[in-house]
């Protein structure tokens, strides 16, 4: 990241992934009776965007009208700390899911569980406004469920819930539970 006067950090990454078919497919295509597991763990900074685009867990961005800034950087990646420097914010993510699917191979239920996690985050707060507005924990889980009635068309079906947990200690947690339906066309 480079700016005009407010310094040039690097950011870096690294990230460890598994895939388990803890029960595999007997011929190499037949899915029925198979049952997967997959994790991934990711630690890194200024790499924003880990779970979805926008994810800053309350950092001010850093915008074209940041002064010396330069240009605009997009959020989650860095933000500028309580020292006036800019900052690339800290992360910690894991997710996993486990994925079954029943004899005929037309079902299939799924399950998985994701967390991510600000380190540096108390580098960005010098207010107790701004520090209250941070979230250094973002948590998400999902169930869900595939038939497929036929070769080219997937019915789904998934509740999950989002969890954020803030600095805030009047409002510490905020959720979001969701339900959604999806046809999907396969080609």
């Amino acid at each position: 990241v480079r700016t005009d006067s407010l310094g040039s950090p690097t950011g870096e990454a690294v990230a460890f992934d598994i895939f388990i078919p803890v029960i595999p497919s007997r011929d190499g295509r037949d899915r029925s009776r198979n049952l997967v597991l997959a994790a991934e763990l990711a630690t890194g900074r200024g790499v924003g965007g880990l779970e979805y685009s926008g994810l800053n867990l309350g950092v001010p961005g850093v915008t074209a009208a940041t002064p010396n800034a330069g240009s605009a950087i997009d959020s989650g990646i860095a933000g500028i700390n309580s020292d006036g420097n800019i900052e690339l914010v800290r992360y910690r993510a894991f997710r996993g899911h486990v994925q079954y699917t029943m004899p005929g191979g037309r079902w299939s239920l799924a399950s998985g569980y994701a967390q991510v996690e600000g380190r540096n985050l108390d580098r960005f707060s010098a207010t107790p406004a701004k520090a209250a507005a941070i979230a250094p924990k973002i948590q998400y889980g999902f169930a869900a469920a595939f038939y497929d009635p036929q070769p080219w068309l997937r019915l789904a079906g998934e509740l999950s819930r989002t969890r954020d947990t803030y600095n805030d200690p009047s409002n510490r947690t905020a959720a979001n539970t969701r339900a959604q339906l999806s046809v999907l066309f396969i080609f």
